[in-house]
């Protein structure tokens, strides 16, 4: 008898499009109006890696507006190369229409942290709050300022920023999602007058009223988004959209301090002035808002810092999600589907049992729920809240067991070279489906050094994440020494030289301590300053012990060669 789950299953994995020989297909994440959304294996990268598909719906894929408005996000967002901007790898076309291929994201978005955080009866920490909206401020920011291959601002707005197009990864990287209906500068399909894009609870007033937008409309949602995520409710909670509109023309903002008291009072202040009516009255560009954001902390709220309180509260789907990864190679679709279940249960549930809320503040006030009047779908939302999604396969042999590294750098950007073979990504970046064992990683970056190192993946550790310093570009030494046997140590450490006259060596740029010392001669300490790509010429010579005395000479002859 057949299992009617895996029945099921197989005719699920039968209804999947083709995207062509190189997408196999895994899972239909989502649909909304124009697109849907589908979670594929690409299987022409080594090692193969999950991406995320959106295409127009075949429906409306002969609509010339809906494939405008298709390609026009597909080009705007192909444009963008940022950690903390979705990123779009290419483009493509199959029978029933053009599709988009985008990076997997694994993570929550800010609506479901506010959530989980409200459930809980808790108010979020505010510097874990305001550290979430830098990031976002950074990658938008970024799109603000983004330029064509002639040098002209594109102008690029995103429009419609809400809690569910904005996601935290698991490492704690913000990533902004979905510039749909992103306005830019020569775009190819323009918006119709009198349409209002963008959901009511986060329209700025130039928005509703149809006056000419910027950058500032940007900000204005997201301290509406800051707002929500401190005060547990949105800012504009009126019974419907009318009486949302508004409020939000009044120019009447409510405080987060008067739904609780542990927050800095400059926190509205900032809230505040990113909200007035008039855009002119706000801060003059994203960097400006977020500057002030930052300023508010004190001391940096990390990457590191903000994954372990997503994680501390979403410790369930977290352990679930690693579970699922670290079984995704070897499982069978009935339980692929489990553990994907798992690691997203539906809205009013938990994954697992052990969630620990540490790090989330307590309310001075318990937060009444919202009554949340959002308007449309946002598909890029529902694709990356989806996250992993269930393989659909039929168990085949037992692969050997696999690991994974979730790799970034400062600078990011850094291309990424896994065994001696380049591959075709950049950091941030997680590297899946690799076996278990020791790898060989090598990061270069046009504007630093080279950065090399070995990772050992185990059972015990199968998914480590790792944070690298990318070294300055290295400087070319060159040092003439009499007696030319002399041994050099630099930072305290012996220095091997290529042999001959001017023995040359590289070194980081940037200050270090030389000190030369020979047997029977008194030993010689520099301090050089090395810069990137220029070569230091150093000439030294060392006072014989016992000889005469006299001062050392400034610079020493060349060697006479006899």
């Amino acid at each position: 008898m057949t299992d009617p789950a895996l029945a099921a299953a197989r005719a699920d994995a039968g209804a999947l499009p083709s995207f062509g020989p190189r997408w196999a297909g895994i899972k239909k994440l989502a649909e909304g109006g124009m697109a849907e959304v589908f979670l594929v294996r690409d299987t022409a990268t080594a090692p193969q890696r999950l991406c995320v598909i959106k295409r127009i719906l075949p429906g409306m894929a002969k609509n010339p507006d809906y494939t405008r408005m298709f390609h026009d996000e597909a080009r705007i967002a192909s444009m963008m190369t940022h950690p903390n901007v979705v990123k779009v790898f290419e483009t493509g076309r199959s029978p029933q229409g053009p599709f988009i291929v985008m990076e997997y994201l694994a993570g929550q978005d800010l609506h479901d942290v506010v959530i989980r955080a409200r459930r809980k009866g808790l108010f979020l920490p505010w510097d874990f709050a305001v550290g979430l909206l830098c990031e976002a401020a950074e990658g938008i920011g970024y799109a603000h300022q983004l330029t064509g291959p002639d040098g002209k601002p594109l102008q690029i707005v995103h429009r419609d920023l809400t809690p569910s197009n904005l996601f935290v990864t698991w490492d704690g990287v913000v990533k902004v999602l979905d510039f749909g209906i992103a306005r830019a500068e020569h775009r190819l399909a323009k918006t119709q007058a009198g349409m209002v894009k963008g959901k009511a609870q986060y329209l700025a007033p130039e928005q509703i009223t149809g006056r000419p937008l910027d950058g500032r409309v940007d900000q204005f949602a997201l301290a509406v988004v800051l707002y929500q995520l401190l005060a547990g409710r949105p800012m504009f909670d009126q019974d419907n959209e009318l009486a949302c509109l508004h409020a939000i023309l009044e120019g009447v903002r409510p405080r987060v301090r008067d739904r609780r008291d542990d927050v800095p009072a400059a926190i509205d202040e900032v809230i505040s002035r990113a909200t007035r009516v008039d855009p002119a009255e706000r801060f003059p560009s994203m960097k400006e808002f977020r500057d002030a954001l930052l300023a508010l902390l004190g001391v940096a709220v990390t990457r590191e810092d903000l994954s372990s309180r997503l994680r501390e509260l979403f410790a369930g789907e977290f352990e679930a999600h690693a579970e699922l990864m670290g079984r995704l190679a070897t499982a069978g679709t009935e339980e692929l589907r489990t553990l994907y279940d798992r690691a997203h249960p539906p809205e009013g549930g938990e994954a697992g049992s052990n969630a620990r809320t540490e790090l989330i503040a307590e309310p001075r006030r318990a937060p009444r729920p919202p009554r949340l009047k959002l308007v449309g779908a946002t598909i890029a939302g529902l694709v990356l809240l989806a996250g992993l999604g269930a393989a659909v396969t039929r168990r085949g042999p037992a692969a050997a067991p696999e690991g994974l590294i979730t790799l970034r750098s400062d600078p990011p950007g850094a291309a990424v070279s896994l065994d001696g073979k380049a591959t075709t990504w950049s950091t941030p970046v997680v590297l899946d489906h690799l076996p278990l064992g020791t790898h060989r990683l090598r990061l270069t970056h046009p504007e630093r050094g080279p950065y090399e190192r070995d990772v050992t993946l185990s059972a015990a550790e199968p998914a480590p994440m790792l944070d690298v310093m990318l070294p300055p570009q290295p400087g070319p030494l060159s040092l003439r020494m009499e007696p030319t046997n002399a041994r050099v140590r630099v930072d305290g450490a012996e220095l091997v030289l290529k042999g001959g006259e001017g023995a040359l060596a590289e070194l980081a740029a940037g200050r270090h301590r030389i000190v030369v010392e020979a047997e029977d001669h008194a030993p010689r300490t520099i301090d050089a300053e090395i810069t990137a790509g220029e070569t230091t010429e150093l000439e030294v010579s060392l006072d014989e012990l016992g000889g005469p005395e006299a001062p050392p000479p400034a610079k020493a002859p060349p060697p006479s060669g006899e």
